[in-house]
């Protein structure tokens, strides 16, 4: 479920490209990357790009603050160590995976990532069928 009480499935985007972010409010690195999802996110959505953040956020009040200061535009849930544990060991934060349409995760990558860098991998994985 997001922060708003919607179901989220991986299964349901298939077809699409999703970046899968953990993130927390209390992490610098993780809130300097907020700029470029807003941008992916304005970019990518009606080419196929869709973008889960997955707050590990302990206070819920917290996060949707976030979201409403940040007026971010990207789905948002809340995670916990099993939701972290589908996706391997996390290795720090941000932690980012990339998945491709079939469902694959294609790329990963721990601590902040630059705009050119998630433009780059987006990109690659939008152009394959």
């Amino acid at each position: 479920m997001d922060v708003h009480g919607r179901p989220v499935s991986l299964a349901s985007l298939r077809g699409k490209v999703v970046i899968v972010d953990f993130w927390a409010t209390w992490c610098p690195p993780c809130v300097m990357e907020v700029p470029t999802f807003k941008k992916l996110h304005a970019t990518y959505r009606d080419k196929g790009l869709e973008i889960i953040a997955i707050s590990l956020d302990e206070d819920e009040r917290e996060v949707k603050t976030f979201i409403r200061e940040h007026a971010l535009p990207y789905t948002v849930i809340l995670g916990d160590e099993k939701v972290a544990e589908k996706f391997g060991a996390l290795t720090g934060l941000p932690m980012t995976f990339f998945i491709d349409r079939k469902g694959r995760i294609r790329a990963e990558h721990a601590g902040f990532m630059d705009e050119e860098d998630f433009v780059r991998e987006v990109e690659r994985l939008l152009s394959e069928p």
